[in-house]
């Protein structure tokens, strides 16, 4: 952040972008120019503006604050507030940190999208109801906040009519108040921020409720992070261990800093008829930032146009995209079918056209689901590039009407759970016969694997190679990997071996069949290969 400053106080202040450019506007005259920023030690100039001028270079000195070489022991009570002189620079960092979010909102730097969140927990911490809502603000701040001079007077826990809870703010650390209210020491990280450096801050007692807890730098940046705090001063039989919050600040590419995240968790205080208090639920509140863009120019409109498309074009590059449509075998476009990319979390539904869209996709080689109860599961090899949009269309095929029902118990060993369906009768059938290796689930699950290679390990005349640069390789000894097909659901995929084996995870295969030479491979399975890989789903 920069400011042009008089005696008089701030005349102009803006944020630089990514490119370090920044505009301000100001009439002709000696100024002191203050460059700021979180991580660094302050710098300023005295500069001239000239009627006329149009830009300036200036160079800040891009000094990160030490961090004390020996730490101070909070005290175990505050009985009267200290400050200890050498928390200093560190303490002018974590005001520089947090100024800068705060100009962030005020100047409306930004537009976000919130997803906030209501729950209600039990006693034990379950969750018993919750409301999420999605809105758009230019900063991220709780709702039941007051100025730092009313909370520390008051409290963060009123009494009236009824009881309320009040949350503190970015204001509430930068208030003068703060520093005179609370004994201060340092600590080296903790088991839930081992990287961090903190400042420890604890009470006067007398205000009401108020907050202890920690300012939490990263060592590397310097930079404040996370601000964890629990309520100071609340009845025991509250749980005070459960209650409190944390605040996590977060720096927006184009230079703004924000609150990123926040929360608080704080007892659903009840009073009962004969004027007690008792504690059964809990509340968990706050908002997170699922996306924000910048809505002010403070920068050149050019470089600013040219950092926001880098932005997105390297955003782009790091992910492909898919935009297709699903139909059957006559080309009508089928709906509600589930399209989804194995072993990836990536899924959708087509819409009433047959057509869906996933964006933010992984980069390589995939094989492609569709599937809808009356139509064959379609698998599709799809390999997506990077900046890729793959459009295409993926065909499924209704499955033919069944006039009556066929019931099968025992035959070819099928396990009791199949034996009233006729799901996987060719698999147990051809088990029944002994020509290859086969695998059930049961024989999945006792090997835990999480490769498919790891179910093949220990086939007769298979060699497997963990690791290779694209995927396992394996090959048999009567049979190269090339010559190796590979089938799911009765459907052979193209690819290389290694690729379409790396994509498919065990926990989604039911059951394996394995033949290792041509003249074991059955008919409906044989082609061109010399081995073949036939996998069904679950």
């Amino acid at each position: 952040m920069l400011r042009l400053e008089t005696d008089s106080g701030t005349v102009a202040a803006a944020i630089a972008n990514d490119f370090a450019r920044v505009r301000l506007f100001a009439p002709a005259g000696e100024y002191r120019l203050v460059v700021e920023r979180p991580g660094y030690v302050d710098t300023s100039y005295a500069v001239v503006v000239p009627t006329g001028l149009d830009s300036i270079t200036v160079l800040h000195a891009a000094t990160r604050p030490a961090l004390p070489a020996s730490l101070i022991a909070p005290p175990k009570e505050c009985t009267a507030p200290s400050f200890p002189d050498g928390l200093a620079s560190v303490w002018a960092e974590i005001d520089r940190t947090l100024r800068t979010v705060a100009a962030t909102e005020q100047l409306g730097a930004v537009e976000m999208s919130l997803t906030s969140f209501d729950r209600r927990l039990s006693w034990e911490q379950r969750l018993e109801a919750q409301e999420v809502n999605t809105v758009l603000d230019r900063g991220n701040r709780p709702a039941a906040t007051a100025d730092a001079a009313t909370l520390f007077r008051t409290g963060y826990f009123t009494r009236g009519d009824s009881t309320a809870w009040l949350a503190p703010s970015i204001g509430t650390f930068l208030a003068p108040q703060f520093r005179t209210a609370h004994c201060f020491g340092t600590v080296n990280g903790s088991a839930t921020r081992p990287d961090y450096f903190g400042v420890r801050f604890l009470p006067v007692p007398g205000n009401g409720v108020q907050l202890s807890g920690t300012l939490w730098l990263d060592r590397a940046s310097r930079e404040l992070k996370v601000i964890d705090y629990s309520f100071h001063g609340i009845e025991k039989s509250w749980r005070p261990d459960r209650s409190g919050g944390s605040i996590e600040i977060h720096r927006f590419n184009p230079g703004f800093w924000i609150t990123r995240f926040w929360y608080q968790r704080e007892p659903n205080v009840l009073r009962a008829k004969n004027g007690k208090e008792r504690v059964e639920t809990f509340r968990e509140h706050g908002a997170e930032v699922v996306n924000l863009s910048a809505v002010i120019d403070t920068t050149d409109r050019v470089v600013a146009a040219r950092a926001f498309a880098q932005q997105q074009e390297e955003l782009r590059r790091r992910f492909a995209r898919m935009d297709g449509i699903v139909q059957d075998s006559l080309g009508f476009a089928v709906r509600e079918v589930e399209v989804a990319i194995l072993g990836t979390e990536s899924q959708t539904t087509t819409d009433s056209t047959g057509r869906f869209s996933m964006a933010g996709l992984p980069l390589g080689l995939h094989v492609v689901r569709a599937r809808k109860i009356g139509y064959k599961v379609s698998y599709t090899p799809v390999r997506l590039a990077a900046g890729d949009e793959w459009k295409g269309r993926i065909v499924i095929r209704r499955l033919p009407q069944i006039l009556a029902e066929i019931v099968v118990v025992g035959k070819w060993g099928k396990p009791p759970q199949y034996a009233n369906t006729a799901k996987y009768d060719d698999f147990y059938r051809r088990r029944a016969g002994r020509v290859g290796r086969y695998l059930t689930r049961e024989d999945i699950d006792r090997r835990n694997a999480v490769r498919i290679t790891q179910l093949l390990t220990g086939t007769l005349g298979l060699r497997v190679g963990f690791d290779r640069p694209g995927g396992d390789e394996i090959e048999f000894a009567t049979c190269p990997a090339f010559g190796i097909s590979i089938w799911i659901d009765g459907q052979k995929l193209s690819g290389t071996v290694a690729e379409l084996l790396r994509v498919i995870n065990p926990s989604d295969v039911e059951a394996m069949e394995i033949y290792s030479r041509e003249s074991q491979v059955p008919a409906e399975f044989r082609d061109s290969s010399c081995a073949a890989i036939v996998m069904w789903t679950r």
